[in-house]
């Protein structure tokens, strides 16, 4: 009982914490990622304000970064934020189809899904190389529900993107289970 207690807490993930006892003036309605920079301020994805905010919390404030819209630095909804590496993040602008580079200045730019050639789904992770991964299990799904019994309706690829368009397929995943969801 002591080895499974001691093997069981060896695997628990190690505790980090951030800002110890500080707030922000201003609370968030949907938090739908966050990512710390490295000199301690914190980039917050908001899907209800559709925004994403620059925190500091030694200051005790946030300001919003970038501009609602669907141009060039422009995103439309942020339903979620990953780590781009240095002081960026990537925000995943539904709406507009595209990840939008976020910095401490506002967006440097966007880069959009058709850029890459496919039909992309919500990443699941972006990379210390800013390479995202998606996995297209939702639109095999659809396949299985609006063609039931067809060949190859069951796979779906696990993609990866970079910024200078390409995109490869990494593995095809089965999709075992109904396609009903």
């Amino acid at each position: 009982s002591a080895v499974l207690v001691a093997a069981l807490s060896a695997q628990a993930p190690p505790s980090i914490d951030l800002h110890p006892n500080q707030a922000l003036a201003e609370p968030f309605s949907l938090i739908r990622g966050l990512v710390e920079l490295p000199d301690g301020r914190v980039m917050i994805g908001d899907q209800v304000e559709n925004a994403v905010y620059l925190a500091s919390f030694d200051e005790s404030k946030r300001r919003k970064l970038g501009a609602n819209g669907g141009g060039p630095a422009e995103y439309a909804s942020v339903v979620g934020l990953f780590a781009a590496g240095g002081d960026s993040a990537f925000a995943y602008d539904l709406t507009n189809a595209r990840l939008a580079l976020v910095t401490p200045g506002g967006v440097a730019g966007v880069i959009t899904f058709q850029a890459l050639g496919a039909s992309v789904a919500y990443p699941r992770l972006v990379d210390a190389q800013r390479r995202w991964y998606w996995d297209q299990v939702n639109e095999t799904l659809l396949r299985k529900r609006n063609n039931p019994g067809a060949a190859g309706v069951d796979q779906a690829p696990l993609l990866r993107g970079a910024a200078g368009g390409r995109l490869d397929t990494l593995a095809m995943l089965t999709v075992s289970g109904p396609a009903d969801f």
